[in-house]
């Protein structure tokens, strides 16, 4: 294949328009969300195809998305009451979901090099402080460890 080469055209007329993207750690896999409704779908590089598509993700529309290393699990957030889904993309099920304080803002997610936990970054909305609550979750047996809170730095 030559630089620049494409390699195939999604083929999925629902996505309107991109709002996230990301991919697998071996960049097998790549997830795109919707950015007018809450659909996401999955494409298999490898194959050229599409490997499968979520239409009811359990949120209003998608604010964060990430793609597990291993491409097993696909976190999303967002919704008037903010929330993470965890799907298993094996199953088409959802593996877990934590709501979040609704006076916290998402600031970001991000799996496990072996993608057993996710990481949540959120911030108060009422505080004037930037602290930032990090939350770790281990989806697998449905718990939360609370780390510390960290002040933002830059």
């Amino acid at each position: 294949m030559e630089t620049n080469e494409s390699i195939g055209e999604l083929g999925y007329d629902r996505i309107r328009q991109i709002a996230h993207m990301h991919f697998t750690e071996d960049g097998s896999m790549l997830a795109i969300a919707d950015a007018t409704e809450p659909i996401v779908i999955i494409w298999d590089i490898d194959k050229g195809q599409m490997a499968g598509h979520l239409h009811n993700t359990q949120v209003e529309f998608i604010a964060k998305m990430m793609l597990s290393p291993d491409g097993s699990k696909l976190a999303i957030s967002g919704g008037l009451e903010p929330t993470v889904v965890v799907w298993d993309l094996g199953t088409n099920l959802i593996s877990g979901e934590h709501r979040i304080d609704q006076a916290e803002l998402l600031i970001d997610l991000l799996f496990s090099p072996d993608s057993s936990q996710l990481t949540i970054v959120s911030r108060s909305e009422l505080q004037t402080s930037l602290e930032l609550q990090t939350h770790l979750w281990d989806i697998e047996r449905d718990r939360f460890l609370q780390m510390p809170s960290t002040p933002q730095t830059g």
